[in-house]
């Protein structure tokens, strides 16, 4: 998962090009409220399929997990995750505080 200023709960892409862009800065501070020393833990309690865990994600489990959703939800089109740790967390829409 990753956390931006704007929160978690977005999708990102690639882009192949050939065009040099200057990186960004990193920010100053960690956006994760757990990794910044702050009890939080939110988005491992919300992994019903207990995918993602303190120290490890199973990108194959969740994966599978993704598949399943996707044949059954198949008229949404396909949003390439689970995405049930997302969902309303301190993280969703911003940098918690």
């Amino acid at each position: 998962m990753l956390i931006t200023e704007k929160g978690c709960c977005g999708r990102l892409s690639s882009v192949v090009t050939n065009v040099k862009i200057d990186p960004c800065e990193r920010p100053a501070e960690e956006f994760c409220l757990l990794l910044r020393g702050i009890e939080c833990k939110i988005c491992i309690e919300k992994c019903i399929y207990n995918s993602l865990k303190l120290e490890e994600l199973n990108k194959a489990k969740c994966y599978e997990i993704y598949k399943k959703n996707a044949v059954k939800h198949s008229n949404l089109g396909s949003p390439e995750v689970c995405g049930k740790c997302i969902c309303v967390t301190p993280c969703s829409f911003e940098v918690p505080s």
